[in-house]
């Protein structure tokens, strides 16, 4: 995740286990720095955005440990995490993109095509069904007014991929 001034990253699997710890790179100084670790267990295919100056990191899987869809926010500038509320979706490495102090999530696997909204001051919001069936491997973008979805696979076995998207304009 870029910060402005640094690429923060986080998680991710080790041959010991999900990390729950980061580093982030400052290349300007050619210098990484350690990130403490997470207040949420480690994982990998988590869904992370830069929301609000915070890194905001929820949903996922383990390989070898069972994980949550707990989530947290990481702060660089005083380099602490915080615990945020249990997202209403589990979005498994599914697309997230920022919305000024909001992120907006998408669920197009497992049960749902819905979504959600995280809002800073207000928490975790369900928000509307897609429009197309339940997919794998989408793509999102936010255009600073709409969030536009693309492609994926019908499943992770599925070929070819889907060539067909939506576009969904929030409420705010």
């Amino acid at each position: 995740m870029w910060t402005g001034s640094e690429m923060v990253v986080w998680g991710g699997l080790s041959p010991t286990g999900e990390r729950a710890e980061g580093a982030a790179y400052n290349p300007r100084s050619d210098t990484w720095r350690p990130v403490p670790p997470a207040p949420i267990p480690g994982r990998m295919l988590h869904t992370a955005a830069w929301v609000g100056g915070e890194m905001v990191v929820f949903g996922g899987t383990g390989m070898l440990q069972r994980v949550g869809n707990e989530a947290a926010a990481y702060d660089p500038a005083r380099n602490e995490w915080r615990r945020l509320p249990d997202p209403p979706i589990q979005p498994l490495g599914r697309p997230a993109v920022a919305a000024g102090d909001r992120l907006i999530a998408s669920s197009f696997s497992g049960d749902a095509t819905g979504g959600a909204v995280y809002d800073r001051a207000t928490g975790w919001a369900v928000r509307a069904p897609g429009p197309f069936s339940l997919r794998a491997g989408v793509s999102a973008v936010w255009t600073g007014e709409e969030m536009i979805v693309w492609g994926g696979q019908r499943d992770l076995n599925s070929i070819p991929e889907t060539s067909d998207g939506a576009v969904y304009t929030p409420p705010f």
